[in-house]
């Protein structure tokens, strides 16, 4: 027998359950934190820099061009005078070889000797403390094609999200149901007697239809990766009210399966995982991102009710139920923010597009999730 889904469960408030989610994922976040960002001792600690912003991949084409530096006044194409040195166009040495001396040898090095390799910081990163800091690697040339091995450690890997989604689908369908077989009902309680029930217009209203998923991914350039995940909830809304001899049950039950491919890309990169000293700076470490894929699921729901009265039993009793198969399209943007080496925590807001019955269940999805990589 499958676990409950605890946050589906009837006995709490939209309220409460919205305060577990958040008390949840804050903990989680505190403990990884507290965890995967500090030294394990066996080695010095140190921290990374943020990387500038700058488009990567097939996006370096909307970058701005740099402007074209102006010619000299007076001077013409068809000019031969050499122009003066600058700092971009040094002057030529000319050196004059002895015409008894030896003919220079074409195979020996350079002996003017190539200054160190420094990784001095700037003096703005210069504070106490900044000896532990150290610059963003060299970048790496681009690869010839996807699905190649990287060039180093932070190129190429495999990852795993584990998150929620929160619906909000736009249920017309329901509604009308609900406004025909339910509302007609409580229309009958002309002096208030019952509560109105809690339907499912009342949790996609408090922002109750809730999933979890689990999902594996791969990084595979600096601004592409894919993902495939598996989702699924269940539960219900129950509601029983009696007065004296009369009592009113309607019950809801939902359940939903889905599973989906998609692809992320990154204009600006992919956050790189890493040791950062501050919040501050894994926020400017932190990249948005395009989704878009494909999902396929299955929903199930049922609706039943009745009207008791005693000793009498069931004077009125009614049911619906639906068995959906969902295929849509997903689009929408998102922000990745990196937490320590291994983790980061990414959030997405994307818009469903269904083939079938998209009058029900188009609508918006925001996801939260906690990244692994491997």
């Amino acid at each position: 027998m499958p676990l409950r889904f605890h946050f589906f469960d009837p006995s709490k408030t939209r309220s409460a359950v919205a305060l577990h989610v958040a008390v949840v994922a804050a903990w989680g976040v505190f403990l990884i934190c507290n965890t995967g960002c500090r030294p394990d001792g066996t080695r010095s600690y140190r921290y990374r820099v943020a990387e500038p912003w700058e488009l990567k991949g097939p996006f370096r084409a909307f970058a701005a061009q740099p402007p074209r530096a102006a010619a000299p006044e007076g001077a013409s194409a068809e000019s031969t005078e050499p122009a003066e040195p600058t700092d971009a166009q040094p002057a030529l040495i000319e050196t004059d070889i002895p015409p008894d001396g030896p003919p220079p040898d074409e195979d020996a090095g350079p002996t003017i000797e190539e200054p160190e390799l420094t990784t001095d910081l700037p003096d703005e990163l210069a504070a106490p403390g900044a000896d532990d800091l150290e610059a963003p690697i060299a970048s790496f040339a681009e690869r010839p094609g996807l699905f190649s091995h990287g060039f180093h450690e932070d190129e190429d890997f495999w990852y795993l999200d584990s998150g929620f989604r929160l619906g909000q689908v736009r249920l017309e369908e329901t509604s009308k149901q609900l406004d025909l077989r339910l509302d007609t009902l409580m229309a009958l309680d002309t002096v208030h007697m019952f509560d109105e029930p809690v339907t499912p217009r009342n949790r996609k209203t408090d922002w109750g239809m809730t999933t979890q998923y689990l999902g594996l991914g791969r990084r595979e350039t600096d601004w592409l990766t894919w993902n495939s995940y598996l989702g699924y909830g269940f539960g219900g809304d129950l509601n029983h009210d009696r007065r004296v001899i009369l009592n009113i049950d309607v019950d809801f039950q939902y359940n939903i399966v889905y599973t989906g491919l998609t692809t992320d890309l990154y204009p600006w990169g992919k956050p790189k995982h890493a040791n950062y000293p501050s919040w501050r700076e894994r926020f400017y470490a932190s990249r948005p991102f395009l989704l878009s894929g494909f999902e396929i699921g299955y929903v199930r729901g049922r609706g039943r009710g009745y009207v008791g009265l005693a000793p009498i039993g069931k004077i009125y009793k009614d049911s619906q139920s639906i068995e959906d198969w969902l295929f849509s399209y997903l689009a929408g943007l998102g922000w990745e923010v990196p937490i320590d080496d291994r983790w980061s925590f990414g959030a997405s807001i994307h818009y469903t597009f269904h083939f079938y019955r998209p009058e029900e269940y188009n609508g918006y999805n925001i996801t939260t999730a906690l990244r692994y990589r491997f």
